[in-house]
């Protein structure tokens, strides 16, 4: 029970992670229609960006991987969450914006050169080797109900919680939300509303990387023990966020927080009794449990949970 116990926990800390990256996803394809292949090399540049200001001071140069300032760990997180959503702001006005109008297979091809692009640049600047971030959490744990619980990821369960609510609550009664909605639906009719769609789009996208920032750094520090350092490695997670996006609607911001969470927890608890299964599966199974259940998702229900299903009139 205790083994399960643990496998749930680390489930759901790492499905809130899962559920930040979803939710990237999320925003961009509700305001564009499209999906931003760049998020992984968002999430891992968002940890970097921590670390050049949580780090130790050494300054900027190639023979060690720079850092700036030995800031408080929570004040480096919202000033990574600041740059990125101000490189996310510039992306799209300098890069992404030319392709408006464009097919949408143009756009996603876009997102992917900028993801190599980000790739190269943190491979010359940081280098590929693992750096630590200075978090204040290290191993620390408490027990609840008998299972040790890492402070870090009652910090995550915390933040993801605010997240949340903040963007379901944002999405459904706001003005951006709504704004977002109708840009997405019918651009023309939107400027006539008075909308601006490229006020629209360049905060979708600002929004989009702060939370990719958001969620590289937590999963940096040790959230959900999957990773406990700043590396290039880091992007591979995002693609994690599709199978969640899938499970719960590529338009649902409550869609993506419930298949993030869901697919944490499955991928977890795979991982807890992989020794159990391994001989008939093979090593690493965990790993690939999100795609097996986005396939099954995507066969009996393509629009998700909570997605808005699409209908034609022939």
């Amino acid at each position: 029970m205790t083994q399960f116990l643990n496998g749930l926990v680390s489930g759901v800390t790492l499905g809130g992670i899962y559920a930040l990256i979803a939710l990237g996803f999320v925003i961009i394809y509700r305001a564009t229609h499209t999906l931003n292949f760049a998020q992984g090399g968002l999430l891992a540049l968002g940890a970097y960006i921590s670390y050049l200001f949580s780090g130790p001071i050494r300054g900027v140069n190639f023979n060690n991987p720079p850092s700036l300032l030995r800031l408080p760990y929570f004040v480096a997180i919202v000033l990574s969450m600041l740059t990125l959503a101000a490189i996310g702001w510039m992306l799209e006005v300098t890069v992404i914006r030319r392709f408006r109008g464009k097919p949408v297979f143009a756009v996603i091809m876009a997102t992917l050169g900028v993801a190599v692009v980000l790739g190269a640049i943190m491979n010359v600047v940081w280098g590929t080797s693992p750096v630590n971030l200075n978090t204040p959490f290290g191993d620390k744990f408490s027990k609840v109900g008998g299972v040790p619980i890492k402070h870090i990821d009652f910090f995550t369960l915390a933040v993801v919680a605010v997240i949340a609510l903040v963007f379901f609550f944002g999405f459904q009664r706001s003005k951006l939300g709504t704004a977002m909605k109708a840009t997405a639906f019918d651009q023309e009719a939107a400027i006539a509303q008075g909308i601006s769609p490229n006020l629209i789009f360049g905060a979708s996208w600002a929004m989009s990387c702060a939370l990719a920032a958001l969620a590289g750094t937590l999963l940096a520090s040790g959230a959900g023990s999957v990773a406990t350092q700043v590396s290039p490695s880091l992007s591979a997670f995002a693609l994690v966020g599709f199978p969640a996006i899938v499970l719960g609607g590529v338009d649902s911001p409550e869609g993506a927080v419930l298949g993030g969470l869901i697919i944490g927890i499955v991928q977890s608890l795979s991982a807890t009794y992989e020794e159990n299964i391994y001989r008939y599966v093979g090593h690493d199974f965990w790993r690939l449990t999100p795609f097996i259940l986005m396939i099954i998702i995507l066969l009996f229900r393509p629009s998700g949970l909570f997605g808005t299903k699409e209908v034609r009139r022939v």
